[in-house]
This record gives C-alpha cells, sequence and structure tokens, in this order.
C-alpha cells in the first residue's frame, strides 16, 4: 500500500504520521510512506533579488525544518519513508503526486471544524479534495485514534459510490487493524413525503406510524443491500445502524455520540434526496463531529 502524508509541520500534520506509527497491522504488510511537503514561490520581487544558489539553500532549509519533526516520528518507529520536496501550490501538487506515484491513499491532519463551511477542511485539504481521486484520510483536530483495531462505520445509501466505498474499506482492512469492527450506517428521512409524491385524490394524512416505519426499513434495506454480499464474502458481521431524519446531521451525530474512530464515506450518492448522503453529508458531518472521515472518490 502506497501512502502520501503531506507534511506543513504543524501539529495536525505530524499526528497524521503518528497515525501511520500505530497500525501494527498495516506495518506488518510494509507500506510505502511518502512525506510530502510543497513550499509556496516566493514572491516575485524576492525571486528577483536571489540567485539561484541562494534560493536553492533557502528551499533545502525550510523542506529540513518542516519535515523534521515528521522524519523522527517515522524514524522513532523504525519505518522506513521516501521524500518528495516540491514548489508550487501545495494542493495542486500534491494531488499530481498522487496521481503520479498512484497512491493508494492520502492521509492530512486538519484543524477541525470552524463555523465558516470553506474551512472546515482547511484550503489545501479542501483543494486536494477537488482535485483528486486517490482517497483521502481526514485526522481533524489533534486527538488522533491509537488502537490497532478500529471502530470503523461506513455510510450507505445503495448508491455506486457507496458500494466501491465498501470496497475500497474491505481491500485495505490493515489500515484499521484485523479485529476492527465495523457498522453500516445509512439514514432515511421521517417525513412520509420524503418517500413518495401523493397521486391526484391521494392523501398521505391516514399514513400510519407502523407503515412509516415500514417503508424506512424498506429505504434502509435498499441503502444496504448491495454491501452486504461484499461483508459476507470478506467474513466480516458488520452491525447494522438504521437512522432517522437528515442523512449528515444524524450520521454525524451519530459517529460522535458513538465513539467511532473513523467514518467512510463514498463522495456521492445519487436519487432525489439520496445525493445528499454522499454529497453534502461530509459538509454537515464536519459540523457535528470531529470524527476522522475517509473519502472514497470515484
Amino acid at each position: 500500500m502506497k501512502i502520501i502524508v503531506p507534511v506543513d509541520g504543524s501539529v495536525y500534520s505530524n499526528n497524521a504520521v503518528s497515525f501511520i506509527t500505530h497500525r501494527t497491522s498495516l506495518i506488518g504488510k510494509d507500506p510505502t510512506i511518502v512525506l510530502v511537503n510543497v513550499q509556496p514561490h516566493l514572491p516575485a520581487r524576492a525571486l528577483g533579488l536571489a540567485s539561484p544558489e541562494t534560493l536553492q539553500v533557502f528551499y533545502k532549509e525550510e523542506f529540513d525544518k518542516t519535515l523534521g519533526e515528521a522524519r523522527k516520528i517515522l524514524q522513532n518507529a523504525g519505518m522506513k519513508y521516501e521524500e518528495v520536496t516540491l514548489v508550487g501550490n501545495p494542493a495542486d501538487m500534491i494531488a499530481e503526486e498522487a496521481e503520479k506515484l498512484g497512491a493508494d491513499l492520502i492521509v492530512m491532519g486538519s484543524h477541525g471544524h470552524t463555523a465558516m463551511e470553506g474551512l472546515l477542511f482547511g484550503s489545501v485539504t479542501n483543494g486536494v479534495l477537488a482535485q483528486t481521486k486517490t482517497p483521502v484520510l481526514m485526522l481533524r483536530g489533534k486527538e488522533i485514534p491509537h488502537a490497532d483495531h478500529l471502530k470503523v462505520g461506513v455510510a450507505v445509501d445503495g448508491s455506486e459510490f457507496s458500494t466501491k466505498a465498501v470496497e475500497y474499506m474491505l481491500a485495505h482492512r490493515a489500515l484499521f487493524g484485523q479485529q476492527a469492527q465495523y457498522e453500516v450506517i445509512s439514514a432515511v428521512y421521517d417525513e412520509p413525503n420524503m418517500f413518495m409524491m401523493p397521486a391526484p385524490g391521494l392523501s398521505l394524512m391516514g399514513l400510519t406510524k407502523e407503515k412509516l416505519e415500514l417503508l424506512q426499513k424498506e429505504k434502509f434495506a435498499i441503502a444496504t443491500e448491495p454491501t452486504k454480499p461484499l461483508f459476507e464474502k470478506a467474513g466480516i458481521n458488520a452491525k447494522e445502524v438504521l437512522l432517522i431524519g437528515n442523512p449528515g446531521e444524524e450520521i454525524g451525530q451519530y459517529a460522535a455520540s458513538s465513539n467511532l474512530d473513523v467514518l467512510v464515506l463514498g463522495s456521492h450518492g445519487y436519487g432525489r434526496f439520496m445525493s445528499a448522503v454522499m454529497g453534502s453529508t461530509a459538509m454537515r458531518i464536519a459540523h457535528a463531529s470531529n470524527v476522522p472521515l475517509l473519502i472514497v472518490r470515484q
């Protein structure tokens, strides 16, 4: 498994490196770890005043200073690693390097959630997510899971995107530990008119609580059915979790209250309201909790 870890010298990116060193099952499979540091271009005026030799020395010092702690973390863990140092736009260069190297995963530390949606993951993380098809694991805030065997939730909506997310998750189980616990989570709305449009002359006023619950269970079955064979083939008995309400809000609150270590999301959904599950869920979850998110894009 080839893993790219962008490093900017912050406690957040160093936590991402530390997270990798605690994955005992993953380390046993001898993954390729690539530290990537991208320094921004200097202002044009500064470039005009400095010689190529001076710039080379300057950037080397910046690379060494930024990568120093990450190197120590990996060296102390006895892990081999590679380094890529670049100059340019960080988000652009990270996304390009991931594609160039054929990375299986990008692990990024992020600042956690803020009140501003555009800054939920930080500008670099947002930029990488917008450009790469490589799965991105975002470790948010200062607290990261250190246990080898993690509690992993995966949000599904019946779409090919959530199925691909499950396929990726199961193919890289070493990332979560051989004895990881898995939960399949899906949320359905509680309003009757979210399930069907009334035909002319047909009223939904007579829909009983029992009938509504049956509809919700049917929607849950549709959302989870495509992934059941995948878990069965992998020999995993995953817990199924049915949530009622707005998918993003309910999944986010559940992820926080149930102490999930990682929540896996496909990048899109489909349908009139199913698209909310995998389209805007990441943003809503980011507001509701600091649970690490693994975004699998297609």
